[in-house]
């Protein structure tokens, strides 16, 4: 009986093996073909394939990694208005992957795709206005697109802003509005809110 066992067990290893081996085969020869296939559409002048052609070069799907052809293509994929492309290309500016870093083109690139309605992008452009990245520092525009972002349930914008609301960045000193959004960012479950507010309440009692 011992000996069945453990040939069956034998068995069942030796096939699940297999099957792997199998599926990384199949998931590779995906990926080849979907690079393939975007290359082909990219290269029509498809705005979403040259997107996601960049992000295949960007991770190394389907082909080796190269941050330069992968900018290429989200500029290819921008050039054309495509929401996706114009973010993955401010990222590409911002953080000074696959080009050299240039913080005043990522700004405007941050703020066309907030005007699209692009929220991460919003919420980029309100750290660029905070810091003065690409610009002077506007805390009045920040705390404007920080709520905005807020509003639209960011737990991070909604913990700054209660900050700023009880700082009086950008805006007069407003304690109950401070804790209106810390005490929201805690609803979202956000780690930082419930120190924040115990370190509030604690400094008023």
């Amino acid at each position: 009986m011992k000996t069945i066992l453990i040939l069956v067990t034998m068995f069942i290893l030796a096939t699940t093996t297999g099957n792997s081996q199998n599926i990384e085969d199949v998931i590779l020869e995906s990926r080849a073909k979907l690079f393939k296939e975007n290359t082909t559409k990219a290269n029509r002048g498809n705005a979403k394939a040259q997107f996601d052609l960049g992000q295949m070069y960007y991770y190394g799907v389907g082909t080796k990694k190269d941050y330069r052809k992968a900018f290429e293509y989200y500029e290819k994929s921008a050039a054309q208005g495509h929401l996706e492309g114009l973010y993955a290309l401010a990222l590409s500016y911002y953080s000074g992957v696959g080009v050299g870093i240039d913080k005043k083109q990522a700004l405007e690139l941050f703020m066309e795709c907030s005007n699209k309605g692009d929220f991460n992008a919003k919420f980029n452009l309100a750290n660029m206005y905070f810091y003065g990245e690409g610009t002077e520092i506007d805390l009045k525009k920040s705390l404007i697109l920080y709520k905005d972002c807020a509003e639209n349930g960011d737990s991070n914008a909604q913990i700054i802003l209660g900050m700023m609301y009880y700082n009086g960045f950008g805006t007069k000193k407003d304690k109950v509005k401070a804790k209106k959004w810390l005490n929201k960012a805690r609803e979202n479950g956000h780690k930082m809110a419930p120190q924040l507010i115990d370190n509030i309440n604690d400094i008023e009692n």
